[in-house]
């Protein structure tokens, strides 16, 4: 197998250290050098680094590459044996753990009617076998997470129950309202249709009293022209004797008196 102690590159680290030193040590010598020499040296230089870092790169490119390959090889073997012991170890794994259960079933035998009229106090029937199959911890997560949601349906249940009661109320209300409304609308439509009718027979009572009044005051008024007809008649008032006659009536208070006078007689004198 071969030595893949990353020490072993510990001479090649040593080159390019010395490589950089005596580098460093010519460009100190020729620092105020601006003479060709000078600049030639610099280049050179320069290659010579250039030329050690690409073999460095190459040389460690290359155990890179065989340090890949032995892992690989290496990740295969493991494979390879872990194929042959994992068959078993998993056997012997699945039989311990079913013997593990069954005796934690036993176990938890003792703690079965408790845990199922825990899950019947909140309205749920799970088989024996899936309560046996779960230890405290589990059983606890599980309960829980069945209650809350056994509390929020209940909740949901109460919340739509107390919205029913008020949206009947409501609707109850609203039909008290219309009701009384209506038996208001009704009483005033009544009250406004009697008031119609008192109105009606009001008018009717009044034309028929106008009527009346008309004619009593038409009878008192041809009663009254009767009597002045007569008075003047009893006096010798006549359309031909007409011009005979002067008649003044009275003012204000007097104004239905009517006084006639008669004419003695006339005379020219030229």
């Amino acid at each position: 197998m071969e030595n893949l102690d990353i020490e072993k590159f510990n001479p090649l680290k040593k080159e390019v250290i010395d490589l950089v030193e005596q580098c460093k040590a010519t460009v100190v010598s020729i620092k105020d050098d601006k003479s060709l020499v000078g600049y030639n040296l610099m280049k050179e230089n320069k290659t010579l680094l250039q030329k050690k870092r690409t073999s460095l790169v190459e040389t460690l490119k290359n155990e890179r590459s065989f340090a890949k390959q032995y892992q690989d090889k290496v990740i295969a073997f493991e494979k390879s044996l872990l194929k042959i012991l994992a068959p078993l170890e998993d056997e012997l794994g699945d039989k311990i753990k079913a013997i593990d259960e069954e005796e934690e079933k036993k176990k938890r035998m003792k703690l079965l009617p408790e845990r199922k009229q825990r899950l019947l106090n909140i309205e749920m029937i799970v088989h024996d076998d899936y309560i046996l199959s779960m230890n405290d911890k589990q059983f606890d997560e599980y309960f829980n997470e069945q209650n809350t949601e056994y509390l929020e349906k209940k909740q949901r249940k109460l919340d739509e129950a107390a919205l029913k009661i008020e949206q009947d109320k409501k609707a109850l209300e609203l039909k008290e309202q219309t009701a009384k409304d209506l038996k208001k609308a009704t009483t005033n439509a009544v009250k406004i249709e009697r008031q119609n009718a008192d109105i009606k027979k009001q008018k009717e009572i009044k034309a028929t009293q106008d009527i009346k009044d008309a004619e009593k005051l038409e009878e008192e008024k041809a009663k009254k022209n009767q009597e002045y007809k007569d008075f003047l008649a009893r006096n010798g008032y006549t359309p031909e004797t007409k011009d005979d006659f002067y008649i003044q009536r009275g003012r204000d208070d007097d104004a239905n008196t009517f006084t006639l006078y008669k004419k003695i007689g006339s005379i020219t004198i030229e």
